[in-house]
């Protein structure tokens, strides 16, 4: 029990600090893709535009079946419009179908798949200059699955900790140093560690 105990205290902090970084990662990204040159002054939460910049991308899976791997972020962008009860000039903010996407919708715009079409035009202005794409994706993607095991209570000390702390702590680092700053002083990752029965 007080192994359980604790485990749950590290998932809370872990997740504490998961949530100051998806809020500065989407807020980043929501800026840097209205920059996008398809965009041209629109917005890209506008499921006519979201088709420029997420085009059909089709590839065959392992049974010969071709599929659209851009069809799930540009549903996602249609089911966060509905979920958020926004439609352009309705009163509702902009801001309530930014926060309707899932963490994997953003690490998912960092893959290889859109390096020409996303991260070049727009979405590298979202990190520091020189940041890698590739290792960026890769810490999205870990901290992506990590966060939906943590919201699933399963086991976080097994899973190195102080691993995901640094990862979560690149990322926002690469991000914006204010971020990084605003999570590290705020963590209690380090405290919950040391506290190991």
């Amino acid at each position: 029990m007080q192994i359980y105990e604790w485990n749950a205290r590290l998932s809370a902090a872990l997740l504490h600090d998961l949530g100051h970084l998806e809020v500065g990662l989407r807020n980043a990204y929501d800026c840097a893709l209205l920059s996008h040159p398809a965009v041209a002054g629109d917005d890209w939460i506008k499921p006519d535009v979201a088709v420029f910049l997420l085009p059909q991308h089709l590839t065959t899976d392992e049974h010969g079946v071709a599929q659209d791997k851009n069809a799930t972020p540009r549903n996602a962008i249609k089911q966060a419009r509905k979920y958020a009860k926004f439609s352009e000039g309705n009163g509702v903010h902009r801001g309530k179908v930014i926060a309707e996407f899932m963490f994997g919708f953003w690490s998912y715009l960092t893959d290889s798949l859109h390096e020409k079409t996303l991260w070049v035009p727009a979405l590298h202005k979202a990190y520091a200059p020189g940041t890698d794409r590739a290792k960026i994706h890769a810490a999205l993607d870990d901290l992506r699955d990590v966060r939906n095991r943590l919201a699933h209570n399963e086991s976080t000390y097994d899973r190195h900790p102080e691993n995901l702390r640094r990862s979560i702590v690149f990322v926002a680092r690469s991000l914006s140093e204010p971020l990084r700053g605003h999570i590290v002083a705020h963590s209690t990752v380090t405290e919950v560690l040391s506290s190991a029965p």
